[in-house]
């Protein structure tokens, strides 16, 4: 029988036990939780560079049937979204903002270093795609995210004077990579939607994400000030 998505339902909160505590995940539509304490660059500077920031996304070599029919309540027509994918399975899909998601724009090597800070503070991290052409990442969060994305990145410090990642809600659409290996997509998936028993995937909490892409910019400042030939993206390069 086949599995479908539980529209509007909310994922059971996990925790993972750190340092003897409890540490909550944050369900797609649920508040924002604020990390444990600062973070603090220099502890990961060195280990940031030397190490690869992310495994290699688990992406199925066939499309998983869930994760497809959560991704298409956002297409521009649901219903028609899963058969025209069926029948072009290589091709990029447009989904529309705001329905199911906002997305964060910012730089490639800032989004691979900001899972990176997620993952080793025990954050949940939701889908995000890259396109290395552009050097471009974009970050799934909870839809709404766009009204309070500017207060959010002024509460964590980001520099007026830099360019700011941006974040797309309502009137934006994007275009993602199909749910396979096999793709003639310019974009590829940094972490695809994860859909477990039946509930939509987990979203990167704005307020984590907003916090992490500031000291990704921190460490890419001061890497790039003792390191001047560093490669643009964050990633080491692979043989």
């Amino acid at each position: 029988m086949r599995q479908s998505v539980q529209v509007g339902a909310e994922r059971p909160v996990k925790g993972r036990v750190k340092g003897g505590s409890e540490v909550t995940k944050v369900p797609a539509k649920g508040p924002g939780l604020e990390l444990d304490g600062p973070l603090h660059l220099r502890h990961y500077a060195h280990q940031a560079w030397e190490e690869p920031l992310l495994p290699t996304p688990n992406v199925p070599a066939v499309e998983d049937s869930v994760a497809s029919s959560w991704l298409a309540q956002a297409a521009v027509d649901p219903r028609a979204a899963p058969s025209v994918w069926a029948m072009n399975p290589t091709q990029p899909r447009r989904l529309l903002c705001g329905v199911l998601f906002d997305v964060v724009l910012c730089r490639q090597p800032l989004a691979e270093i900001a899972y990176r800070f997620l993952d080793l503070y025990e954050q949940p991290v939701g889908p995000a795609v890259v396109i290395p052409a552009l050097i471009t990442a974009a970050v799934f969060v909870p839809a709404g995210t766009e009204d309070r994305w500017p207060v959010l990145m002024e509460s964590a410090q980001w520099p007026p004077s830099a360019p700011r990642p941006t974040c797309l809600g309502r009137q934006h659409a994007i275009r993602v990579p199909p749910l396979s290996r096999a793709s003639a997509s310019a974009a590829q998936w940094l972490e695809p939607p994860e859909v477990e028993e039946g509930f939509p995937p987990y979203l990167t909490g704005p307020v984590q994400l907003a916090r992490c892409l500031v000291e990704a910019r921190e460490l890419l400042s001061q890497a790039r000030s003792e390191h001047p030939h560093l490669p643009t993206s964050a990633k080491r390069a692979r043989p």
